[in-house]
């Protein structure tokens, strides 16, 4: 028996099994790399998401007040063209908000005002007569 068979690994099995170890590797990063990017999502896209957000929060509440109006216009800022629709109705006033850049990549965001409260430091009158509480003598 050769005792120099005996030894262990050679320095050339040590290069194949790093090679193949290394390739396994690199073949997990391809296949996860593009996934991990498809599901971040696009930065552009949350920042025109934001904008439009951040809008029509400002609309809801200039828009929540009896009596206050709002006009549909659209504003080209650096960031994006925001376009504000607002659509009064007879119960309802619709609020939709539209962000676009330059490339054409756009976000959008609606809201929907049913009912108004009175404007602030303003008296509520109820018309008609309010029932008395239950257990009132």
């Amino acid at each position: 028996m050769n005792a120099r068979s005996q030894c262990g690994a050679t320095l050339a099995e040590a290069a194949v099994a790093l090679a193949i170890v290394s390739l396994a590797i690199a073949g997990l990063s391809n296949a996860l790399l593009p996934a991990a990017h498809r599901l971040t999502g696009d930065a552009r896209t949350a920042a025109l998401q934001r904008i439009c957000d951040r809008t029509l929060r400002e609309a809801r509440d200039v828009l929540k007040y009896d009596g206050s109006s709002i006009f549909s216009r659209t504003v080209t800022t650096s960031e994006a063209m925001i376009e504000l629709r607002v659509t009064p109705g007879a119960n309802e006033t619709a609020i939709a908000v539209t962000a676009m850049a330059a490339d054409g990549t756009s976000s959008q965001a609606n809201a929907t005002i049913s009912a108004r409260a009175p404007q602030p430091g303003s008296t509520f009158t109820p018309g008609g007569i309010v029932a008395a509480p239950t257990g009132a003598p």
